[in-house]
């Protein structure tokens, strides 16, 4: 019996820990709007994947000595304190703050908007905000609506910055720390992975 509830777990925790390298995957490409839902759902994911494995590890595996364990391990890391906190936020909030921009390498518009697909009816040109870059289209009512083109990011690379960010973290970027986050909770899953078998 306790094989199959650690079977079952360890298949579980497989299964999130693959949906947070997606997740990672996924806001590496995406532009702002992207980003920020997967910025979101790996600070949420990855909360409740490190729950998970510490304490069903402990439950469903009957392994007390994991008791606590993550926080021990953890306890003097400045990044994965940071998530857990920002997913407190998240918690308490309901949102998550941040500001938005980009950085352009190389740029040319519209060519390099129209490499993209056809310039959209009723677009009256082109713009550039904190969230990306795209078209201005009229729609039949006068109001304008912006239409963001997705750019390669050797071109464009657009990114957000947590608002909660601490001063001691700020020399990365937030992809950084989003890698070495998933990263963290991976191979914590790898170091007790023995424990399943």
């Amino acid at each position: 019996m306790k094989e199959d509830k650690c079977g079952r777990l360890k298949n579980e925790l497989n299964q999130e820990i693959t949906a947070l390298k997606q997740f990672l995957n996924q806001y590496n490409q995406g532009p702002i709007p992207v980003k920020y839902a997967m910025y979101t759902n790996i600070v949420s994911a990855g909360y409740r994947f490190k729950n998970h494995l510490q304490h069903d590890l402990v439950d469903e595996c009957n392994r007390e000595e994991y008791k606590g364990w993550f926080e021990k391990k953890s306890k003097d890391d400045k990044i994965i304190k940071f998530f857990v906190d920002e997913r407190d936020r998240l918690e308490h909030e309901s949102v998550l703050k941040v500001t938005t921009g980009f950085f352009i390498s190389n740029l040319s518009l519209p060519s390099d908007l129209l490499k993209y697909g056809p310039q959209p009816l009723n677009a009256t040109g082109f713009f550039m905000d904190g969230l990306g870059i795209g078209w201005t289209i009229m729609q039949q009512d006068g109001s304008m609506f912006k239409l963001y083109v997705n750019l390669p990011e050797n071109q464009v690379k657009t990114f957000i910055i947590p608002t909660s960010l601490p001063n001691d973290l700020k020399k990365y970027t937030i992809d950084q720390l989003l890698t070495y986050y998933v990263n963290y909770l991976e191979n914590a899953f790898k170091e007790v992975e023995k424990e399943f078998d």
